[in-house]
């Protein structure tokens, strides 16, 4: 699964490729199994953004990237669903993201679709031959839509699409941690979704680590570039919230995950409100302003 990695993670940064310009970043996430150990191989999820923006040339690159990561190709089923669930796409909405399952037993694929009008979700779920009801789909969507700046549809593939769907709601990222997450998690919360313990250390999680402040030592390989950096630019770990996603399954109850992650960022001299960033990576979105959170994503956590 690694040779898999390092082969997409070449392919993103060779400019000749179309996987260049075409994916805005590369995430993993590493499932944590019921002994507390880590399991061996990752789950790989790619974003796309494709110069254009359209939804057959996010296929295109959805597909190319799958296919680093499955080098026996992608399997046809999977293959059938990724082209229903672009060719259904409307008014703009495209397939945003894709990852695949390298942890799990069964390998499968993670199909989000963004973009797509909450009006236009009964129809798109139809013509993607999805086997589940929509009407409590459409109705979590009318909630969720209401209290967050976006919202994707999240499918799982194998030989067929599962009756799984999810719906990951998200803010904008800023560079201060949106006051509407603590509203949102509060609704959870109230819903009986997210355990209020789970949802304080949530926004305690957000913020910068020190070096100076790490509960283990700060790697070698950080220290030495802080070395080649200039003397007003310091090296910290950003902790930040990406998304929560509700899921609906016919088999278990409603049920809510928080994506949290860490970044390392360069930072300037402390400022009186904060710290500026002074550089970051494409997924944190965050200007030169005092950061205390990201969009990241490096792990999750049933929050119910």
């Amino acid at each position: 699964a690694w040779t898999c990695v390092r082969d997409l993670v070449s392919a993103r940064r060779d400019p000749s490729s179309p996987l260049h310009a075409g994916i805005s970043e590369i995430w993993l996430e590493l499932d944590v199994l019921g002994t507390g150990v880590e399991a061996s191989d990752p789950a790989v999820f790619v974003g796309i953004r494709p110069p254009e923006r359209t939804a057959a040339a996010s296929l295109e690159l959805a597909e190319s990237a799958l296919r680093l990561l499955q080098p026996g190709g992608v399997p046809p089923g999977i293959a059938s669903c990724l082209l229903r669930a672009s060719d259904a796409c409307v008014d703009g909405a495209r397939i945003v993201s894709v990852g695949a399952m390298l942890s799990r037993k069964t390998w499968g694929v993670r199909i989000n679709v963004g973009d797509l009008p909450l009006e236009r979700w009964p129809e798109y779920l139809r013509r993607i031959r999805w086997p589940g009801n929509a009407a409590p789909v459409l109705e979590l969507g009318r909630w969720l839509t209401d209290k967050v700046d976006g919202v994707k549809l999240c499918f799982d593939a194998a030989h067929v699409l599962w009756p799984q769907i999810g719906i990951e709601a998200y803010f904008r990222p800023t560079s201060r941690l949106d006051p509407r997450w603590t509203a949102l998690l509060d609704e959870l919360v109230a819903r009986r979704l997210c355990d209020p313990a789970k949802k304080d250390a949530l926004l305690e999680w957000v913020g910068p680590v020190f070096p100076w402040k790490s509960p283990a030592p700060w790697p070698a390989s950080l220290i030495a570039r802080s070395l080649l950096m200039p003397s007003e630019t310091l090296g910290v770990i950003g902790r930040g919230l990406s998304h929560v996603k509700l899921t609906l399954s016919p088999l278990r109850p409603l049920s809510a995950k928080a994506y949290l992650g860490f970044m390392h960022l360069w930072v300037t001299s402390p400022a009186a409100d904060g710290i500026a960033v002074a550089s970051a990576g494409p997924s944190l979105g965050v200007r030169s302003q005092p950061i205390d959170a990201a969009a990241m994503r490096a792990g999750d956590d049933e929050i119910g």
